[in-house]
């Protein structure tokens, strides 16, 4: 059996060798970034708010410090099981009780682009994943699956939220 320590470094080999990849999927949060927009029965959920504390000033000399306020659904972030109702009695569902092992893990990536480009209300089904299977074999148990939509590429806030009059 492998211990941690030589996976870790073999890891770590793999990384510096380039046949293991890392894939940053965050976007920087500012004042633009949208937010979910609520039903009106519900609290709003404040914008992004950035504000600057010190910046090697007189404020802090030695330091650069900002204030950062936002809501949980702000920016590149998941969803944890007991976010949704139907999660609320998932045991060890919240954000700080998910083992932090399971964060760390292989990714299939099912790229749905063209269809969200051609049909901006698409939502992915159970047969886009069987499909996906179909070409690259059975998702491994405990894998990250990411939807490629390449919403993110949406940098205003109106069309990202894709809102219309009628709320949907």
């Amino acid at each position: 059996m492998t211990d941690s320590k030589t996976l870790i470094e073999a890891m770590i080999a793999a990384l510096h060798g380039g046949s293991l990849r890392v894939i940053d999927l965050t976007k920087t949060l500012n004042a633009q970034t949208p937010i979910i927009q609520l039903p009106p029965d519900m609290a709003p959920l404040p914008p992004v708010e950035i504000e600057t504390i010190a910046n090697f000033d007189e404020r802090g000399a030695y330091t650069y410090l900002n204030k950062i306020t936002f809501a949980e659904h702000a920016g590149t972030h998941f969803d944890a099981p007991n976010h949704w109702i139907s999660g609320r009695d998932y045991a060890d569902g919240a954000t700080d009780t998910i083992p932090v092992d399971n964060f760390i893990s292989e990714a299939c990536v099912i790229d749905l682009s063209a269809e969200a480009a051609n049909d901006e209300d698409f939502l992915m089904e159970p047969e886009h994943v069987l499909a996906w299977e179909k070409v690259h074999g059975e998702i491994p148990e405990m894998c990250w699956v990411l939807m490629r939509t390449d919403w993110s590429k949406r940098s205003d806030a109106a069309d990202f939220l894709n809102m219309r009059e009628d709320g949907a």
